[in-house]
């Protein structure tokens, strides 16, 4: 046989943080290259991390949109061994490392009027389906211009750990809108409001942090947003009004029907110049201390909780 024509296959670190380690895989064929999430520890051992994880990848096996990645397959790796999920791999920069200088108001309208409607089909394919987690670092910008929202199988997974706000912005970054629960579930207000946020930090330059949202949340609001309809959107979005968005769908078409008050803007221009993406990331970095004045609760003990800050 011809030597030239051997599969080759090759393997590359790739983003780590509380949720876990990743592994890129590539072959020299035209076959899509894949991403295997391998879960902390912690988490693969918890039975409602694990059991949670397979009925949402179950419910997800027929799900299908550009702006998420194919999931192909659960990995379990021998008893108290690990638990991996394999996805299709999109290349391109997680938004986390975009963080380089504030962005326009312009690209975040775009940034939302691309994924909002995604989510919104998220939440439509079955009931309770939520991503959960949608953070810079899980959405990535292609060099074609696409946005994409990787990881949509875990947040329930995270969910059923029953975890405190502080604990879930320590452990995964993640930010949820005021509850009067302890621990704030995972839900079609919480995509919407963490998304919005995304948005918010790129205008920034900066995450939007813990012990911002939503007490203090105002000021970047008021300072970055100077169209009055997109900053009454952004209120409703990060639920900072009794007149929040019942669903994804509704914060969709609310965008959509604001009048334009710019020209769009680019997206391969506005992020540009943008580093090239790296195989290997570290993450960013998040202290492993709750923020002060962060509820606690014996229902959501620290303890309970597997992972550790990234």
């Amino acid at each position: 046989a011809d030597s030239g024509n051997r599969l080759t296959t090759w393997y590359a670190p790739g983003h780590s943080d509380g949720l876990g380690d990743r592994l890129l895989m590539f072959d020299n064929t035209t076959a899509p290259s894949w991403e295997l999430l391998r879960f902390n520890p912690a988490l693969a051992r918890d039975p409602r991390f694990a059991t949670t994880l397979r009925h949402r990848l179950e419910t997800l096996s027929t799900f299908r949109h550009p702006a998420f990645p194919v999931v192909r397959s659960i990995k379990e790796f021998g008893q108290d061994e690990g638990l991996a999920v394999v996805s299709t791999y999109v290349s391109g920069l997680r938004l986390s490392d975009a963080l380089k200088k504030p962005r326009s108001a312009e690209f975040a309208v775009h940034l939302l009027r691309q994924l909002m409607p995604a989510l919104a089909a998220l939440h439509e394919h079955s009931e309770r389906v939520v991503h959960g987690a949608v953070t810079l670092d899980r959405i990535v910008l292609t060099s074609e211009g696409k946005l994409t929202i990787r990881e949509h199988m875990a947040g329930s997974a995270i969910e059923a750990l029953e975890l405190s706000a502080a604990q879930l912005w320590s452990q995964f970054g993640i930010l949820t809108p005021l509850s009067r629960l302890v621990c704030p579930p995972l839900d079609t207000r919480s995509d919407v409001a963490q998304l919005a946020l995304v948005a918010l930090s790129l205008m920034a330059g900066r995450r939007i942090a813990f012990d911002e949202y939503p007490h203090t949340v105002h000021e970047p609001l008021e300072r970055l947003v100077r169209i009055a309809s997109l900053r009454r959107w952004f209120e409703r979005a990060l639920y900072l009004t009794e007149h929040g968005f019942r669903s994804a769908r509704e914060a969709s078409e609310a965008l959509s029907a604001l009048k334009p008050e710019a020209p769009r803007e680019d997206v391969g221009q506005a992020m540009s110049p943008a580093p090239a993406p790296r195989l290997c990331a570290t993450g960013p970095r998040r202290s492993r201390r709750s923020p002060a004045g962060a509820p606690r609760s014996r229902e959501c003990n620290a303890a309970r909780a597997p992972g550790s800050a990234p």
